[in-house]
């Protein structure tokens, strides 16, 4: 989907607060999006608003081309190791940033 303000390619995650049934599910997202809001490197996605409604919480977060990790798997059923070194490599990067 487009920004409306300004044209930019942006993805839209919406969370179910109905599927936030506990406090502690609760709390565990609100933690993770300050945490997100704080991040700044190349490899983690950043986010760009939060809109907090009574029935979701919708993040609009800098648009991405070629989707997860996971979905890539799940496409290609298993990586040659060149890839997956890349794609570990990559994770590793981001997770010592934090």
């Amino acid at each position: 989907m487009r920004e409306h303000a300004t044209g930019i390619l942006v993805a839209m995650k919406t969370i179910d607060r109905a599927k936030l049934y506990t406090e502690n599910l609760k709390k565990t997202v609100e933690h993770e999006i300050r945490i997100l809001k704080r991040l700044k490197h190349k490899r983690i996605v950043k986010p760009l608003e939060v809109l907090d409604t009574p029935r979701s919480i919708i993040l609009i977060l800098e648009y991405v081309d070629g989707g997860t990790v996971q979905q890539l798997v799940k496409r290609n059923k298993r990586l040659e190791e060149a890839d997956a070194q890349r794609i570990l490599y990559q994770l590793v990067d981001a997770v010592e940033h934090c």
